[in-house]
């Protein structure tokens, strides 16, 4: 099924976890949705759920090289992009 916030974004890298999922965009932007109650979608504890893939912050100022979930924590390899 198309999502519909990813379709300008090609992605690269999908990761699943127990009830949240990871995309890495051919941009490297990270982005997250499913269940945040443990903070593994890299947002706010505030925000439960996150409903839509979500930019993660974090993130966003790094470049994003693989990604990795597992049932209640998400594993991110990222450097910085002055290097």
């Amino acid at each position: 099924e198309l999502v519909r916030s990813l379709r300008s974004t090609k992605t690269m890298h999908v990761a699943c976890g127990r009830n949240h999922s990871m995309f890495v965009a051919f941009n490297h932007l990270l982005f997250a949705t499913g269940s945040n109650t443990h903070g593994q979608c890299g947002q706010e504890l505030a925000f439960r759920q996150v409903l839509t893939p979500t930019v993660v912050e974090y993130f966003r100022e790094k470049l994003t090289l693989d990604v990795s979930c597992g049932a209640l924590h998400t594993f991110v390899i990222a450097t910085s992009m002055s290097n």
